[in-house]
């Protein structure tokens, strides 16, 4: 299991257009993933965990893996 520090950027919620505003457009955090197939799947989680909504799409870049 692999360590990523992540910074999750350009995030399409699907929720309604007056919470938009409030939501969170970039934010960086941990995930432990098996390896980066896995950790797609793992960000979305932790983005709809961390928001109450889902989402579209969102873009992300590995800070660090340790």
């Amino acid at each position: 299991m692999y360590n990523f520090t992540v910074k999750v950027s350009d995030i399409e919620y699907d929720a309604p257009e007056s919470v938009k505003p409030i939501l969170p457009k970039s934010f960086p955090f941990v995930i432990d993933a098996e390896g980066q197939d896995d950790l797609e799947e793992k960000i979305a989680d932790k983005i709809s965990d961390i928001t109450g909504f889902c989402h579209y799409h969102f873009s992300y870049k590995i800070l660090k893996i340790s």
